[in-house]
């Protein structure tokens, strides 16, 4: 074999192994993108509509069939309803809005975890409701891509993808509460806070913590801390109301952001940011330069653009001083800003001291 071929030989199995492995790797990215809020509304009102039966011609999937009753006919008729929800331009939720795969991906998740509950281990009948998907609800369903989705999905990957679900609602409800105006909701939030610390820890204690799970708790962590920082944002009350992901499973206790911890994080954001501006501007400027120089020397019958292009050169040099003066000034602001929410913070902590 010619060491061509050898080498289109081992391209073609990378590939071939790559793409087969796509079928049986879990991956847990879709928690990131779904719809959470448009979702887990949908799903919610369809557990709570009672007995409510739909028609055949407002189903998207046929349940009246052989292989799927019981429990199962109870799953998809809920899917049913969360499809009718999602769909029709009558529903509060916003709807007729086309699906994404990571959608799809989550009520395959959603009906896997319903069929396989405590009281009930059952299989096959997800694939059944693949194959029984009909061409309805154009508008936001795609029907292949959903088929493609409903899979069966195995029991470990299940409960990892329940804990980051837990997640993922409670994160949601600490998003809604931090941006709304209602009464208690600091200790609200608290609460949901305090479940997203004891669902973390619990996830990483466990052995079966493989990589892409580990990179979706990453991702779970990210997402929470950026949410944290635009509460300390709207209200620096927060503070004492949102605790932080554990880096430890030993932790038990819940441990909090303090104004340090955000007075830093300004700091080193607006100082990186400043940085990276001086750094483009002057590799601007020695652009500019270097063109400027380069015409003079190859071009001197052009004595006048030269001289005019030195004249912008300089009244450039003039700009860059104003940048550089005004992101020295916003660091400063900011740190004087962040030394008064300190000395806030300590005022507050004194009067508590001196009425106990």
């Amino acid at each position: 074999m010619k060491p061509k071929d050898f080498k289109k030989l081992f391209y073609f199995s990378f590939i071939f192994v790559k793409i087969f492995k796509s079928f049986f790797v879990i991956y847990y990215e879709f928690f990131e993108n779904v719809d959470h809020v448009r979702i887990y509304n949908a799903l919610n009102s369809a557990n709570t509509t009672g007995h409510e039966v739909l028609s055949d011609e407002q189903s998207l999937i046929k349940c009246n069939i052989q292989g799927i009753n019981g429990n199962a006919k109870a799953v998809c008729e809920k899917l049913n309803k969360a499809f009718k929800l999602l769909c029709s331009s009558k529903s509060e939720l916003a709807s007729n809005k086309q699906l994404n795969s990571s959608d799809y991906k989550y009520l395959n998740f959603w009906a896997n975890f319903e069929l396989n509950g405590k009281k009930h281990v059952d299989n096959s009948s997800i694939e059944e409701f693949g194959r029984n998907v009909e061409s309805k609800f154009q508008e936001c369903i795609n029907h292949e891509e959903l088929k493609r989705a409903l899979r069966d999905i195995e029991e470990e990957d299940l409960k990892k993808m329940k804990t980051l679900d837990k997640l993922y609602q409670s994160y949601c409800e600490m998003n809604e509460i931090i941006f709304s105006t209602s009464e208690g909701r600091f200790e609200k939030c608290l609460h949901y806070s305090s479940e997203c610390f004891n669902e973390y820890r619990g996830a990483i204690s466990t052995d079966a913590v493989d990589k892409y799970f580990h990179s979706a708790l990453t991702n779970f962590k990210k997402a929470y801390e950026e949410l944290a920082s635009k509460a300390f944002s709207k209200d620096t009350s927060y503070v004492s109301y949102i605790a932080k992901i554990p880096e430890n499973p030993n932790e038990t206790e819940l441990t909090f952001y303090t104004i340090g911890d955000i007075r830093n994080k300004i700091i080193l954001i607006s100082l990186f940011g400043s940085v990276i501006a001086v750094v483009l501007v002057l590799i601007y400027f020695y652009k500019v330069k270097t063109i400027i120089t380069r015409e003079y020397i190859f071009n001197n019958s052009h004595y006048s653009n030269f001289y005019i292009k030195l004249c912008l050169y300089f009244n450039m040099l003039k700009v860059y001083n104003y940048i550089v003066f005004f992101f020295v000034c916003f660091s400063l602001l900011l740190l004087e800003r962040s030394c008064v929410l300190d000395q806030e913070k300590r005022k507050k902590s004194s009067i508590i001291k001196m009425t106990i």
